[in-house]
């Protein structure tokens, strides 16, 4: 994504607008939480005190905006892009919606409750083992199997 964003960024037309900005890759998160999270870690340290952009697909708008809310301390601003053009982005918009509030709620309660961090990390590290072993041929498939599986689960782990 880095170079995605340095290509966009050097363009002509916007290059005097984002020649100041930096770019921090962050890649240890396995969820959208984990992401803000470790996200979050890298502009305290760097001690980041400007705007933030948070660029996130437009079907994470309201997960992200919701949770940058209660981790983000400095000032940020989402840009929803669609940039997620697999077909698993095409899915029923009742599904994706189902899937997105599943996993907001479950991580509201992780960040409420740290006892229950380890358990929803390893339904995360699960899940990315599956995915790796279904491989690239397979990942709608996968990805789809996982869901309908573990959406359950979620929702009642959320309530």
């Amino acid at each position: 994504m880095k170079k995605l964003f340095l290509f966009f960024a050097k363009r002509d037309f916007v290059k005097n607008y984002t020649k100041s900005w930096q770019y921090k890759l962050e890649n240890k998160s396995l969820s959208t939480m984990e992401n803000i999270l470790f996200a979050n870690k890298i502009i305290e340290n760097t001690k980041i005190d400007k705007n933030i952009f948070i660029f996130v697909e437009q079907t994470r708008v309201l997960k992200i905006k919701t949770l940058a809310k209660k981790i983000i301390k400095n000032k940020f601003q989402i840009i929803p892009l669609d940039f997620d053009l697999s077909i698993n982005r095409y899915r029923d918009p009742e599904f994706l919606k189902r899937k997105e509030l599943a996993d907001l709620k479950i991580s509201l309660m992780v960040l409420s409750d740290k006892k229950i961090y380890n358990y929803y990390r390893k339904i995360l590290k699960d899940k990315v083992t599956y995915f790796r072993q279904m491989g690239p041929t397979q990942h709608r498939e996968a990805i789809n199997n996982w869901w309908q599986e573990k959406l359950k689960e979620m929702e009642k782990m959320g309530s």
